[in-house]
């Protein structure tokens, strides 16, 4: 199965990806959005309708959102991806009520998905000198003695050391 099976073709009303154009357009003048996050934007309200299938905002209602969450979670999005998705479409939202004065539901009502921690792993103070110890101080290159730099290793110790203190 290729992954490009798993996202549907777009298919968006276009009463509404003329919306999404116009909430792009002010999130790019309004709210300083790079065109990283802009075009991040428009990939998950595509997402969003495509996969939700309406064609106005007023219609949508917090059973379209459990759907979408829930039909890309069988799909095995991950939780964060979903959230992104989630995330736009809840500032498209707020766009739509606030600027456009269109009655939308209300973007509180709109969680992403828990996402797991990570746990993280720190390096014991053992760990952090037999790290130390293994860097080479002097190095023998050509028949001439060289001073390597500690800069990088020393760098990463007294990070390290922050850290565990």
């Amino acid at each position: 199965m290729s992954i490009r099976s798993l996202v549907p073709v777009k298919n968006v009303a276009p009463e509404i990806e003329s919306l999404i154009g116009a909430f792009l357009d002010w999130a790019g003048v309004e709210r300083s959005f790079a065109r990283e996050t802009i075009d991040t934007y428009r990939r998950s309200l595509e997402r969003f309708f495509t996969e939700c299938g309406v064609s106005n905002v007023e219609g949508l209602s917090q059973g379209d959102v459990l759907r979408v969450k829930r039909l890309l979670m069988t799909r095995g999005c991950s939780p964060a991806y979903i959230a992104v998705i989630v995330l736009a479409f809840r500032s498209f939202l707020s766009y739509c009520r606030t600027v456009r004065g269109i009655a939308a539901l209300d973007p509180k009502m709109v969680r992403p998905p828990k996402r797991p921690r990570v746990a993280v792993t720190y390096l014991t103070p053992d760990e952090v000198r037999r790290f130390v110890d293994s860097i080479k101080i002097e190095n023998r290159w050509a028949g001439r003695m060289r001073v390597r730099s500690m800069n990088r290793p020393g760098l990463l110790y007294r990070s390290l050391v922050e850290v565990l203190l």
